[in-house]
């Protein structure tokens, strides 16, 4: 899924972010985004998801125009990995189960033998299936949100500091699983050095 942003501009309040700024993201290709804190990158991928607007310009998701009412198929398009899984209570397993109740998520049934074999891939166990999600480490949670991403089977994943709290064995198995998607488009924004990307994106320069 081609991704391209054309000379947009983000304000807030008198600071703007982004002025005229534009990016072509062929289909298929990864995007590493680095930069210093309040550089822009979480904004980047809120405007990507629509949950900003920008102030000028306009972005395309696989060449449809994004606006308020085509969002919501665009949204069944992409998964989006946050750095922290929100406070939930229950199971891991009522976890994966209640994301598929989402209204972009309907219709994608629950299929454990898919999220075991991914628990394999990434160093869960099966039995944690089971256990509060809550008990699990923060490593843990991390690679539990890129299993549930990747059980969507989206066309775009955007990955927001994914594997910031994976220990240094198992990150490197997670990052090097998620560079070998050469049938999605990735938009990794991350200060990890091991990640490959075929562009980067350095926000700390662009704003400077």
């Amino acid at each position: 899924m081609e991704i391209r942003l054309e000379k947009v501009t983000v304000r807030f309040g008198q600071e703007t972010l982004f002025s005229d700024f534009s990016l072509l993201l062929p289909a298929h290709s990864h995007l590493l985004v680095k930069g210093d804190s309040g550089s822009g990158k979480s904004t980047l991928l809120k405007l990507i998801l629509g949950f900003h607007s920008p102030d000028a310009g306009r972005i395309l998701i696989g060449g449809e125009l994004l606006t308020a009412t085509s969002i919501w198929a665009l949204r069944k398009k992409m998964a989006y990995v946050p750095q922290r899984l929100p406070a939930v209570a229950g199971t891991v397993k009522e976890l994966l189960k209640h994301l598929h109740d989402f209204q972009a998520n309907q219709g994608i049934p629950f299929d454990e033998e898919r999220a075991l074999e991914y628990f394999e891939c990434f160093g869960l166990q099966a039995g944690q299936l089971q256990q509060a999600v809550r008990e699990l480490s923060g490593g843990e949670q991390q690679r539990l949100s890129i299993v549930s991403a990747l059980m969507l089977d989206r066309e775009l994943l955007l990955l927001d500091e994914a594997v910031s709290a994976v220990d240094a064995a198992r990150k490197s198995q997670v990052v090097d699983y998620l560079t070998g998607l050469k049938n999605k488009t990735l938009i990794i924004v991350s200060h990890d050095q091991g990640w490959q990307a075929d562009q980067t994106l350095d926000l700390s320069q662009f704003n400077s």
